[in-house]
């Protein structure tokens, strides 16, 4: 039975409404304000809301925003209620999602029936199981299908749309700009001089074929904000080797002349986008904690392979994403739009721009970077980064190494969840990881060190005196979204360089209690059979019982064998997932686990 939440403050509205819906077989709960709607909706997650937008204590508006920003509560479709004075108001929740609506003046019950079943048609889609002995719901929109068979229980939990939901969502948008104005607003922002001045001084200086050391030292010293950036820098662990820096000349030696350019023009670049946020979606300094996370990343994995310093790894690194920050000064209110679409989409934000812009934030970038003179082995991996790595080879297969090493460096910074480019989907990273050779030592002494190694790079490019900076943790952000602790069992064919492993375990509840939700990773298909004997055995020895079960595959298509999945509740999420989605899984099967130690 459907559950939908009737919330408007007038009596005379709601009750005849719930009556409706409970004579058409719905399950109708009712609340007078926002306030009540909240608590019901923690403990009677609804199917569909109908939502008042006008209501005291906590009107409809403040709702959709508690929403949208609190991954703890259910995100069901919500069809607005609203008087014909509300247009303004309508306006607003269309930019928080809602695209349902119906004229309190107007609409008749069976016309309000007919849209509530509509919306809450199941749109389930059975996983293959085998032989049908349990029930696998994808996690997406609506409340939890309910069916068992034999005892194995499906759940959804919540989320955003299926894949394929999402794609047929995405080809129906319209562009929001033309693409020749957006290359216009590009070339301007490609000048020289968008930069600050003193950096411009420094690279006219730095380009010049005569230039030595010394001299490039003499004009970093003009600035003294860039030649303590510098210094920081040289004795980082994007640069360092050898005895500290502790001069400008020292440090320009140690960098050497060379890189010096790209350290100079990265220093600039973040100086000059260090204020651009989009409310709601891009934090300036997340976003620069995340690129930073990146570049120590690839610098590291670079090395590690034996291909170099490591200095150029680290600025593809630091400007992978530039060019989304970018967007968000040139086209402001309609690069937020993207934002929230890509958000309510559940897909990953280069998408949306590609249908919405016409042009992706990394294609964006190639002509910037192009205009500023950057050379081309390190604009082709800014480019091309977001691909697989079967696209990779394809597209790009002589710098299959550099693209590959920033798009690993990328995915792993996002599972690290070392600050936040506005897009925190999780991807997977075993494939990128065997083509490339890096072990799990590698990723096992990334793990140990990154935090901190970021954390003196943030202080370094960031922090400037008179400028108050506030430092936020996105791994808190994600913690704070669950419900109740959370203690993983994973497994998957690579745990050791797992994104899923990496995100799940920053996430794990501190202590020694055992494990409350099991996770399994499938990349393919063919990890169906060896991956569900895996967990089978890790939770026959954490002696914990059959845990509900949140399972990670391409599409979400791929369901544990049916020996796994009989007798437990089984969550589908496709992969990328976006880390809300995973958040909302987590909660369901946790609050599912509760259920039956209380049992």
């Amino acid at each position: 039975m459907k559950r939908v939440l009737v919330v408007d403050d007038m009596a005379v509205i709601r009750e005849p409404i719930a009556a409706a819906l409970r004579r058409e077989g719905f399950d109708a709960v009712c609340a007078a304000n926002g306030r009540e709607a909240i608590g019901l909706m923690r403990t009677q997650p609804p199917d569909l809301i109908l939502l008042d937008l006008g209501m005291p204590e906590m009107d409809g508006l403040e709702l959709l925003r508690r929403m949208k920003s609190d991954a703890t509560l259910p995100s069901p479709p919500v069809v607005v209620l609203t008087a014909a004075g509300d247009k303004d108001s309508v306006l607003r929740s269309r930019q928080m999602g809602v695209r349902h609506y119906l004229l309190k003046a107007q609409f008749s019950l069976a016309d309000m029936v007919a849209r509530v079943r509509e919306l809450t048609a199941d749109r389930r889609e059975e996983a293959p199981t085998g032989t049908g002995d349990a029930v696998a719901a994808k996690v997406g929109p609506g409340t939890p299908a309910r069916g068992t068979n034999r005892g194995a229980s499906a759940s959804s939990a919540p989320g955003v749309p299926t894949p394929t939901e999402a794609a047929a969502a995405l080809r129906d948008l319209k562009p929001r700009v033309v693409r020749s104005e957006l290359v216009e607003m590009l070339d301007r922002c490609g000048e020289l001089k968008a930069l600050p001045p003193s950096v411009a001084e420094v690279l006219k200086v730095v380009n010049s074929p005569q230039a030595n050391s010394e001299q490039v030292a003499g004009v970093i010293k003009r600035d003294p904000a860039i030649a303590l950036k510098i210094l920081r820098l040289a004795n980082s662990s994007a640069f360092a080797s050898g005895t500290p820096a502790d001069t400008v000349e020292k440090a320009v030696l140690r960098i050497g002349v060379g890189a010096i350019r790209q350290a100079v023009m990265s220093i600039g670049v973040v100086d000059r986008f260090s204020s651009v946020a989009v409310e709601g979606f891009m934090d300036p300094v997340l976003f620069w904690e995340h690129s930073i996370a990146v570049g120590l990343i690839a610098a590291a994995m670079t090395r590690a392979r034996g291909e170099g310093e490591g200095d150029a790894a680290f600025t593809m690194g630091l400007l992978h994403d530039v060019g989304r920050v970018v967007y968000a000064e040139l086209l402001r209110d309609r690069y937020a739009e993207v934002l929230a679409k890509a958000e309510e989409l559940g897909v990953e934000v280069e998408r949306a721009e590609s249908r919405m812009l016409l042009m992706n934030h990394a294609e964006g970038m190639d002509r910037i970077l192009r205009a500023w003179h950057f050379p081309r082995d390190l604009v082709d991996p800014i480019i091309f980064h977001h691909l697989s790595a079967p696209d990779i080879r394809r597209h790009c297969p002589k710098r299959y190494g550099e693209v590959a090493t920033l798009a690993l460096a990328d995915r792993l910074a996002h599972a690290f969840m070392l600050g936040s480019s506005g897009n925190d989907a999780l991807y997977p990273t075993d494939e990128l990881c065997r083509g490339l050779g890096v072990g799990d030592e590698v990723v096992a002494e990334i793990e140990r060190t990154i935090e901190a190694e970021t954390e003196t790079i943030k202080l370094a490019m960031l922090a400037a005196p008179g400028r108050a900076m506030e430092w936020k943790r996105r791994v808190d952000h994600y913690a704070k979204a669950l419900a109740a602790p959370v203690r993983p069992l994973f497994v998957s064919a690579s745990p050791a360089c797992d994104a899923y492993r990496i995100a799940l375990d920053r996430l794990r509840a501190a202590g020694d209690e055992p494990a409350n939700v099991g996770v399994v990773h499938f990349s393919s298909p063919a990890d169906r059979l060896p991956v569900s004997q895996a967990y089978a055995s890790a939770e026959a020895d954490a002696g914990v019982g059959r845990l509900p079960l949140i399972v990670l595959s391409p599409e979400g298509a791929v369901a544990p064998e049916e020996s796994v999945a009989e007798g437990r509740r089984v969550l589908l999420l496709p992969t990328p997932t976006p880390m809300a989605r995973l958040t909302g899984a987590l909660n369901a099967a946790v609050e599912a686990s509760a259920a039956r130690a209380a049992a």
